[in-house]
């Protein structure tokens, strides 16, 4: 018996398809080996890590796909110290050694309780602001550690850097999947921010990246609206920083920014009509993304800023055109984010376009900073 796909089926085939070949051409060139270069042009610093991953052994990946409570830590991350962006005008976090030859990206893995992290005292944050940075679909705990800790390290943030491991079954056909765990993560990211507001002065930034915009405005519309079992005020954050979000433009601007702009200090979304992996999100979802540049941004709006990062050429430097997804770590845009979180004093990069609707990065060929993880 032959059963006949109906035009919707067909239709989502297709689009499941184009997941598999814009995705593995992007993973293709992202490759990484799992160790780093030793110095130069490596070192290793200090980050640290919430995750609502169950977790699974002693050793990388470290954590599994399954979910659980919050789970919190410290951990070690190797990070490319030569050529970054912004040069010697911007100051480096601190980094502890060179990284040798049998060093992992990741190691030195390490649990800690609440009130272990926000101490004073041994491993703790103790008084220092943070950056939390929360990963997109299809990537694995390692790899977001990594991430964290180099991006970090690019913009020049010199505070505790928290990388967000929200379990991402960290594969190409999972999409759905990892849509169903981004809704289990957001709470517990709220739930991680109230641990950081233990001192309501200390600053707290968010970096999102794709999937996780989804996260982190998840987080911040539930502390905005009182959803997360406290009856404490809602705490006053940092920057907010979305790169490429793979989260319904309208709603997005008719819904979420109302409720989580009181809470941040400002709004950045960088945006990029070039975005592959965000066309075939539109595709599959009938909705445009607010990573994508176009006319669902108002002209005038003051709530939030659009960084137009289209026309930015990472080929040259990675063998690919890495699906247009991750210009977030391209010199200019990351020097645009120090501007931004306030770790350079140099003129942003990004400018006023004529029509005055967007900021934007000249577009031109460069390097990917992330291509590696």
């Amino acid at each position: 018996m032959v059963i006949e796909m109906s035009a919707r089926q067909q239709r989502r085939r297709r689009v499941v398809l184009a997941w598999v070949m814009v995705m593995t051409s992007g993973c293709a060139a992202a490759s990484k080996s799992s160790k780093p270069p030793p110095n130069p042009p490596a070192d290793v610093m200090r980050i640290y890590y919430a995750t609502d991953r169950a977790p699974v052994q002693a050793k990388s990946p470290f954590f599994g796909a399954e979910r659980s409570g919050l789970r919190l830590g410290r951990a070690e991350a190797a990070v490319l110290i030569n050529d970054r962006p912004g040069g010697t005008s911007v100051r480096r976090p601190a980094t502890t050694r060179p990284a040798q030859r049998d060093d992992h990206w990741v190691r030195g893995v390490q649990e800690l309780s609440a009130q272990g992290l926000v101490a004073n005292q041994g491993d703790g944050i103790g008084d220092r602001p943070v950056l939390i940075f929360v990963h997109g679909y299809n990537v694995a705990p390692e790899s977001a550690m990594a991430t964290a800790a180099q991006l970090a390290y690019d913009v020049g943030f010199d505070g505790a850097v928290i990388a967000f491991v929200w379990p991402s079954r960290a594969a190409l056909d999972s999409y759905p999947s990892d849509e169903e765990s981004a809704q289990w993560a957001a709470p517990h990211l709220a739930e991680l921010i109230r641990h950081l507001k233990n001192k309501p002065d200390r600053p707290v930034h968010i970096i999102a990246h794709s999937m996780g915009s989804r996260v982190a405005c998840g987080a911040l519309q539930r502390l905005a609206c009182g959803r997360d079992a406290t009856t404490r005020p809602a705490p006053k954050l940092g920057r907010l920083i979305l790169a490429a979000a793979d989260i319904d433009a309208d709603i997005f601007k008719a819904q979420i920014v109302d409720e989580i702009r009181p809470l941040v200090t400002s709004i950045t979304l960088y945006a990029s009509r070039d975005d592959a992996a965000l066309r075939v999100s539109e595709q599959l979802h009938r909705w445009t993304r607010a990573g994508e540049t176009g006319d669902w941004m108002p002209a005038g709006e003051t709530r939030f800023e659009m960084v137009d990062c289209s026309g930015i050429d990472l080929s040259k430097r990675t063998g690919s055109n890495v699906i247009g997804h991750s210009y977030y770590s391209e010199d200019d845009v990351a020097q645009d984010m120090q501007s931004v979180l306030g770790t350079s004093a140099a003129p942003r990069t990004a400018q006023p376009t004529a029509g005055g609707r967007y900021l934007r990065v000249p577009p031109k060929q460069t390097r990917s900073r992330l291509a590696w993880r």
